[in-house]
């Protein structure tokens, strides 16, 4: 089945499906609301040899005031599924302590989150304010400090580059640092099943609040792509001590600044563009490279 042709806009504004507000038009612009939406329009792009981008909460994205000359697939499927459960006897007893859960790739982080507390669910109440869908989590295997979300999945369905629907395992997705094998095939999660465990509700609140306390905190409240930059591999500092310590906090280039709460964020503060963004990425990089021989790589991807 092709795209409903009465459901593709053109000439679509990314800046407003990006969490920075900045990026030109889409040529075609589509909203996949359910698996067969998401499935189609992928599977269509493939045999039409369209070029395509399935977007998420438009985190971690930048599109380029150009525009995108393709089709953008807007991921907004919303599906989470209690699976079944796991357990073993104990004195005699059933214990059925774990939990799995299968979750749309659209589905957003915080919508799951709270979905697994009210359920007296443990494993991912540490991602409360965490931006963005659960694909796009998967695809840079998310993390909160020691915690990776690679670590609680079991296994994903995916849109592989032939446009056939496969069922990959957690090993399929090499998960590293802000990385996964997606980076490299550009494959399409469809959904993903985690493994979590029976947890005391009011205690996960407890933690999910006090994470997301802290990220009110510690991250500006501006329009931003969220982190720019990984923290470099082996090293005890961050990449926003490394930024800040070149003396690039608080700069500005056009509509966008190096925020002077975390310098990590790029920050709209009003009328950025996209080659604003991308000026001061090659600032930074530039001064952090000469002061300290070190190469930043960024976390965000640009379309």
């Amino acid at each position: 089945m092709d795209i409903p042709l009465d459901r593709i806009k053109q000439n679509e504004p990314l800046s407003h499906h990006s969490s920075i507000k900045v990026g030109g038009p889409a040529k075609w612009y589509y909203e996949a609301q359910i698996r067969e939406d998401l499935i189609n329009a992928v599977k269509t792009a493939i045999r039409l040899k369209v070029t395509y981008f399935v977007l998420g909460g438009g985190t971690n994205v930048l599109f380029k005031d150009e525009g995108f000359d393709g089709l953008i697939v807007r991921n907004k499927t919303q599906n989470i599924n209690l699976q079944g459960f796991k357990g073993r006897i104990e004195k005699g007893q059933l214990n059925l302590n774990e939990i799995v859960i299968t979750s749309d790739s659209g589905v957003t982080m915080n919508q799951l989150v709270r979905y697994t507390i009210e359920e007296g669910l443990e494993g991912l109440e540490y991602y409360l304010g965490q931006p963005g869908t659960v694909g796009g989590a998967i695809y840079n295997n998310a993390h909160w400090r020691q915690n990776l979300i690679g670590d609680k999945i079991i296994s994903a369905e995916i849109i592989n580059k032939d446009g056939e629907v496969v069922i990959v395992g957690k090993d399929y997705f090499k998960f590293g640092y802000d990385m996964s094998l997606l980076h490299k095939t550009k494959e399409t999660v469809l959904s993903v099943k985690f493994q979590l465990i029976k947890g005391d509700k009011d205690t996960l609140w407890q933690r999910a609040t006090e994470t997301l306390e802290y990220r009110k905190l510690t991250q500006p409240s501006f329009p931003s792509l969220g982190c720019t930059f990984q923290n470099p591999p082996n090293l005890t500092c961050s990449a926003g001590y490394l930024i800040d310590s070149v003396g690039l906090k608080g700069k500005i280039i056009g509509g966008a600044q190096i925020s002077e709460k975390h310098a990590n964020f790029i920050l709209n503060i009003g009328g950025a563009t996209s080659s604003d963004v991308l000026s001061l990425i090659k600032l930074i990089k530039s001064k952090v490279v000469k002061k300290f021989g070190i190469e930043l790589k960024e976390e965000i991807v640009t379309i």
